[in-house]
């Protein structure tokens, strides 16, 4: 009884252990992608997508009109942007910069996890939910945002 005991409180000590530390990502490259926006639908791809306190804006290029290269910033519960705005058929790559530790992205609806990047491309219009790929603390619920498919 004492062995089961022990070893109850050394797996306990252990899961309290690796759940309080947190990944340095500051040393780590980050991705720097161009800001190249072609003229049509600027609008569409610029307005709405500041982040929750209007600090930060997320970063798009666009090599041709069915090509989006995306990149949010996620800090602790929140990504610099939580609405995405894409055509249908748009070829799109999402680009996670983590600032601080591993949040990655997730589009449960499609079935996809990164920690990085992902890509994908919707057909179907609507709403596509994301959301953070990795348990970040508190808030970590609350990190999601929006793609709007048109």
């Amino acid at each position: 009884m004492k062995i089961y005991k022990i070893l109850i409180i050394s797996l306990f000590l252990f899961l309290l252990g690796s759940c309080s530390f947190e990944k340095d990502t500051s040393s780590e490259s980050k991705n720097d992608i161009g800001k190249t926006i072609s003229s049509n639908n600027i609008s569409e791809i610029v307005n709405d997508n500041i982040s929750k306190n209007n600090s930060s804006e997320i970063e798009i290029s666009q090599d041709n009109s069915s090509q989006k290269i995306i990149t949010l910033d996620a800090t602790k519960w929140q990504y610099s942007s939580d609405e995405i705005y894409i055509n249908s058929g748009n070829n799109v790559t999402i680009n996670v910069n983590n600032i601080d530790t591993l949040h990655g992205i997730a589009i449960p609806d499609l079935m996809l996890v990164g920690k990085e990047n992902i890509e994908f491309q919707i057909d179907e219009p609507g709403e596509y939910v994301y959301r953070c790929a990795y348990y970040c603390g508190d808030g970590h619920e609350d990190m999601t945002g929006v793609i709007t498919v048109e």
